[in-house]
């Protein structure tokens, strides 16, 4: 998928951008000047550049020299000595811990912002109706927050462990789901497996894509990464699925699984062991030449992961976040700091061979961010803090 910043370039080429000799320049609204752009796509600062809006689009993005002759505008912005970047996506949040932290997961949607994520992608967690909620009313611009892309309630099985979900137990309920799923205008389907039937599982997938909508989720142990594809999912969430497409035994061990010869933890230790890169390699160009994505999900994994080298409980953003909320991860610091010196350097070796699959998936061509929704190229101002400067789609930094 192409960076904003990339998109943006090769659509400003297109337009002729008019000079002091042939015409008069042309009107936008907003003109930012002699900022420094970071392209994320090469890996590159490019100085002393100019970006012009009009309405919510960006309509010029060059040299400052070049688009400030070709431009005039309402208001302008010097933005020299300070970076522009594209707006960042957060493609994997869970809003959750229950009715009474509803208020303290609404009060993260400015902290997005200020931090330059401008749009988040909700995979669903137990508060799926407030997050649409909360989605209608950022929209039309009576709360502050990210752009939201939502799941809404996830399909799963009948009494699950993921909360906020729709129990499912026949196809008939999964019809029923997707019905309900196409009356919320989700943003896409997001499907687990803590107690859905594999084959279940399946026929979601299936009646997702017949109904238009995008299909994502966690693939049943008792079924190969092949069939989830075959069944039209869009994109997987968490890379050790990719890992799990990666193992040259995945359909034997997949089928002992699912005839009970092997219990899941032996399951798992034979996946851990039989990763293959000439089968890795087939599996993600299949998976590139369908269009299916992968969520990695490895910042959260590397932070669980080496807990014991990183101490985060003196983190200035922590004041930032609720008490209750913050109280949902007590559980994961306490078993970190109880781990065994096997058990950390198990944590530690099952996040780096995870990480050693993003560079293959991406010399396969497998696009790393989902996108149940084209980039906007939106660039309507909001608010700024004293040291920040945020739009829909970029965000200016010191």
């Amino acid at each position: 998928m192409k960076t904003l910043l990339a998109a943006l370039l090769a659509a400003t080429a297109l337009l002729p951008l008019p000079t002091a000799a042939k015409a008069a320049p042309a009107r936008a609204d907003l003109l930012i000047r002699h900022a420094t752009l970071v392209d994320v796509e090469h890996g590159r600062l490019v100085p002393d550049q100019a970006v012009a809006t009009r309405g919510d689009q960006i309509v010029a993005v060059g040299n400052d020299a070049t688009i400030a002759a070709a431009w005039r505008a309402g208001k302008n912005v010097e933005a020299k000595g300070r970076y522009l970047i594209p707006g960042l996506w957060d493609m994997h949040v869970h809003f959750g811990g229950g009715p009474e932290l509803i208020e303290e997961n609404k009060a993260l949607l400015p902290l997005y912002i200020a931090n330059g994520i401008t749009t988040v992608r909700d995979a669903s967690g137990d508060l799926p109706y407030d997050v649409l909620r909360w989605r209608g009313e950022i929209a039309d611009g009576r709360l502050f927050g990210p752009t939201l892309l939502s799941s809404g309630p996830k399909i799963e099985g009948i009494k699950p462990v993921w909360k906020g979900t729709l129990e499912t137990g026949s196809q008939a309920d999964v019809d029923q789901a997707i019905a309900r799923l196409k009356e919320l205008n989700v943003n896409f389907v997001k499907i687990t497996d803590s107690t859905l039937k594999p084959e279940l599982f399946l026929y979601a997938v299936r009646q997702a894509r017949a109904a238009g909508l995008r299909a994502s989720g966690h693939i049943p142990m008792a079924l190969t990464v092949g069939q989830a594809i075959d069944a039209g999912i869009s994109s997987i969430e968490h890379i050790d699925y990719a890992h799990k497409a990666g193992v040259k035994d995945e359909a034997r061990i997949t089928a002992d699984f699912a005839a009970g010869k092997i219990d899941r933890a032996q399951a798992s230790a034979q996946l851990d062991a039989g990763f293959d890169e000439a089968t890795a390699m087939a599996a993600y160009r299949d998976m590139a030449a369908r269009g299916v994505f992968v969520t990695p999900t490895l910042s959260i994994s590397r932070t669980v992961a080496y807990l014991d080298q990183n101490d985060h409980s003196a983190d200035p953003e922590l004041a930032y976040i609720g008490p209750r909320l913050r109280k949902t991860y007590d559980w994961r610091i306490e078993r970190a700091a109880k781990a065994t010196p096997d058990q950390i350097a198990q944590r530690h070796a099952i996040y780096e061979h995870n990480a050693a699959v993003l560079p293959l998936l991406q010399q396969a061509g497998v696009t790393i961010w989902p996108a149940p929704m084209r980039a906007s190229s939106t660039a309507s101002t909001i608010p700024a803090s004293p040291c920040t400067r945020n739009w829909r789609s970029m965000s200016i930094a010191a």
